[in-house]
Formats: structure tokens, C-alpha cells, sequence
């Protein structure tokens, strides 16, 4: 008996202890895993997901591991052009992918673009998962503990960065962390998934920050 809205253009966190369930929830938003009971929409409508992975304007998901979600041995360059290559998109593929490259602060070099994604840092893999994600434009980014990898400068940067593409992108945007402070930093509101059955919305975030939800 699980509810909750991400509204357009907003930053919602979903909050919670490690096993709890989060990572559940988020891949039963995001599509890649069925609902037992339930329903999610998209933009008023009962969400195809089908759809909404392959189209500009639709969803996309950043991974906790990005050594999982994606393939060590493609490129830079096709790691980010698949998505567009099998929606048979139209657009340039070369600008589009060192665009994408641009936003979330890798390099657009020949070079860089041919390395191995299995040659990258833990930082540079997961700015790539980003990549990949947004070249598709998605109006409702789901973001699954994508710092918890990272050591803490990594994590700081990349938590800039997303809010930075946020902030500049305009798509909607639901982080799940377990991390309190780095929820209070970025979200509009936040919810909180206790014991798997029960999620508290808060929305006064300064009061929430001080232990007073």
C-alpha cells in the first residue's frame, strides 16, 4: 500500500536502511521489474514502459553498479550511441553523443571516445551511465544509489553534477539513497520507506534535516 508522485521538474528522494526494499520499488517505477499489485503512471497515463524506455522524452535509469550496467568491452562512443542506434534515431550521432559526453564533464576526444569503458575510473563509469541516460532527453530520470560506489570526492562532484543537469535540463528527477545529507541537499521533498510497507512524505526538509520530520 505503497503511494507516491514525482511531479515535473522536481527532485523527490526516496529514503531508507540498507535490504529495506528501495532498489525494489525504484525498478518497479522504472519498469524493469513487474508489480504484484499496483499501478504506476506516467504523465496521467497507466505507463508503457515499453515505450517510454525507447523514446526521447520518456525514462531512463542510472544503476547503483555501473561495471554491472554496462558493457566493458563497448566503446565510449557506442556505450552512449546505442540508445539512440536502436531507436533508429535520426540525429547526429556524433554530436549527440559528445554532447552528452560535455554535460556530464568527460572528455569528447578522439581518444576518449574510442577507450574501452572497462579502462574507466568508478567515477568516469558512472558519469558515462549518466550520459547514456540523458542522450535520450528523459523527462523523469530514476537514479538508484548512484554515488554509493564512489569514494567521497567522486560522490560529492557527481551529486553536484546531477542537480546541475537537473536544475539546467528541467526533467524530473527520483534519487534513491540510504544517504540522509545527501537527500536534504538535492530533493524538493523526500519520502521514507520504513519497514517495506509503510512511506512517510516530508517536505519540510530544514525540520526534517534536524530530527524533527
Amino acid at each position: 500500500d505503497l503511494n507516491l508522485e514525482v511531479a515535473a521538474g522536481e527532485v523527490v528522494s526516496l529514503i531508507g536502511e540498507s535490504g529495506i526494499g528501495k532498489s525494489t520499488l525504484a525498478q518497479i517505477l522504472a519498469g524493469f521489474l513487474a508489480s504484484e499489485a499496483g499501478e504506476v503512471y506516467f504523465a496521467g497515463e497507466k505507463a508503457n514502459f515499453k515505450q517510454l524506455h525507447r523514446q526521447q522524452g520518456g525514462l531512463q535509469m542510472v544503476f547503483q553498479d555501473p561495471q554491472a550496467a554496462l558493457n566493458p568491452n563497448f566503446t565510449v562512443q557506442s556505450a552512449v550511441a546505442e540508445p539512440l542506434l536502436l531507436n533508429h534515431t535520426k540525429m547526429d550521432l556524433s554530436a549527440a553523443v559528445k554532447s552528452a559526453l560535455l554535460d556530464v564533464g568527460l572528455p569528447q576526444t578522439a581518444e576518449f571516445l574510442a577507450k574501452k569503458v572497462r579502462q574507466l575510473s568508478g567515477g568516469q563509469k558512472q558519469r558515462l551511465a549518466l550520459a547514456r541516460a540523458l542522450v535520450m532527453a528523459p523527462k523523469l530520470l530514476i537514479a538508484d544509489e548512484p554515488t554509493s560506489m564512489l569514494d567521497a570526492s567522486s560522490k560529492a562532484n557527481l551529486l553536484r553534477l546531477l542537480k546541475g543537469l537537473q536544475n539546467a535540463k528541467g526533467f524530473s528527477l527520483l534519487m534513491v539513497t540510504h544517504d540522509l545529507a545527501s537527500a536534504v541537499k538535492v530533493s524538493n521533498r523526500i519520502y521514507v520507506l520504513e519497514d517495506q510497507v509503510r512511506l512517510t512524505e516530508f517536505t519540510d526538509l530544514t525540520r526534517f534535516a534536524c530530527g524533527q520530520g
